[in-house]
C-alpha cells in the first residue's frame, strides 16, 4: 500500500484536486502522515458514489410517484368536465318540464278558486299546488338520475 499525495490521488481517480482537497478538509478522506491511502479513499469514494446513486434513484422514484398522482388528478378532473352543449340541452329539457307542469296549475286550481272568496284561502290553494308541482318535478329528477 503506497500512500499518495492529494494531487496524485486526484489524478489517479480522474477527479479534480479541489474536490479531493475538500473531502480531506471535511474529514471524509483521512490523511496518514499527510498522504492518502488509495485503497481506503477508493472505498470511501465508492460508498459516496453508491449513496449518491441511491439518492438519485429515490429522487427519481419520488418524481415518478408525483407524476402519477398528478396524472390521476388530471384524469379525475377530466371526467368531471362535461360538454356545454349537453348541459344546455339537459337544462332546456328541465326548463320545458317545469314550464309544462307550472302551466297545468291554473287548470287544476280554477274550480277551487272559483268557489273561494277569501284571498288567504286562494293563496293557500295556489301555494299548495305550486309546492306539489315542484315536489313532483324534484322526485322526477331523482328518479331519472
Amino acid at each position: 500500500m503506497q500512500l499518495l499525495s492529494q494531487y496524485a490521488y486526484a489524478k489517479r481517480v480522474g477527479i479534480s484536486r479541489a474536490y479531493i482537497n475538500e473531502l480531506v478538509r471535511d474529514g471524509v478522506i483521512p490523511l496518514h502522515n499527510g498522504k492518502i491511502n488509495p485503497e481506503e479513499a477508493d472505498r470511501i469514494l465508492n460508498a459516496k458514489k453508491n449513496s449518491r446513486k441511491a439518492y438519485q434513484e429515490a429522487k427519481t422514484l419520488l418524481m415518478n410517484i408525483r407524476a402519477q398522482i398528478l396524472q390521476l388528478e388530471l384524469n379525475r378532473k377530466k371526467s368531471q368536465l362535461v360538454d356545454i352543449d349537453e348541459v344546455t340541452e339537459h337544462m332546456l329539457k328541465v326548463a320545458d318540464k317545469v314550464k309544462e307542469r307550472l302551466l297545468k296549475i291554473p287548470d287544476k286550481v280554477a274550480n277551487k278558486l272559483a268557489v273561494e272568496s277569501e284571498p288567504l284561502k286562494c293563496m293557500q290553494i295556489i301555494d299548495k299546488e305550486i309546492r306539489t308541482a315542484l315536489e313532483e318535478l324534484s322526485s322526477d329528477k331523482k328518479a331519472s338520475s
